[in-house]
């Protein structure tokens, strides 16, 4: 999510930009990102996250391509937490198999 607001309307949950300037008297528009739009593709548990990989071909020629984890949204807890906290963001499968976490119905 892009959100295109003036410096001074920027709230304190978006990180503000150090690109703001002000030309001619008009205020430039600024480009701010969320940390939603970092957290897609990424286990909340062991941080596992894209790789960039080759792909080649029978010539040998490489080519630059994306390798991304099996990653699932649900809701679970960690086996080391006493409590038991629920969380809910997105697990690879790894440790779901691997019995780092429980998953919660």
């Amino acid at each position: 999510m892009t959100i295109y607001a003036p410096f001074s309307q920027i709230s304190s949950k978006f990180e503000k930009s150090q690109y703001c300037s002000t030309l001619g008297g008009i205020t430039r528009y600024l480009s701010i990102t969320t940390k939603d739009d970092f957290m897609a593709r990424i286990c909340g548990v062991c941080g596992k996250r894209p790789q960039v990989a080759n792909l080649v071909s029978n010539a040998k020629n490489k080519t630059k391509r994306w390798v991304y984890p099996n990653v699932q949204t649900m809701r679970y807890t960690t086996v080391n937490d006493p409590k038991k906290h629920v969380h809910r963001g997105k697990v690879c499968t790894k440790c779901l198999k691997g019995s780092k976490i429980q998953k919660v119905i």
